[in-house]
């Protein structure tokens, strides 16, 4: 066995481990970006004054469908 083979094995194990622990402190920051990123996402919404939902939005909620339109009709017909 050559004397450079042990020596080598410790340096790419070195790198290795430090490779690891490098890229372990990039995730835990991209995390916490992450967090803090939809924390300001969240608190934006809260403070805004105008509702969540377009008008254009609330009005296609509220319009009916044709057919419960019309059985709402017959029901309302057959009452009387």
């Amino acid at each position: 066995m050559s004397p450079y083979v042990l020596p080598g094995l410790v340096a790419v194990l070195a790198t290795v481990l430090l490779g690891g622990l490098l890229l372990v402190r990039l995730w835990q920051r991209d995390e916490a970006r992450n967090i803090e990123k939809q924390w300001q996402e969240r608190e934006l919404l809260l403070d805004r004054r105008r509702p969540m939902a377009t008008r254009g939005e609330i009005l296609r909620r509220r319009v009916r469908p044709s057919q419960s339109a019309s059985l709402a009709r017959g029901r309302r017909s057959g009452r009387r």
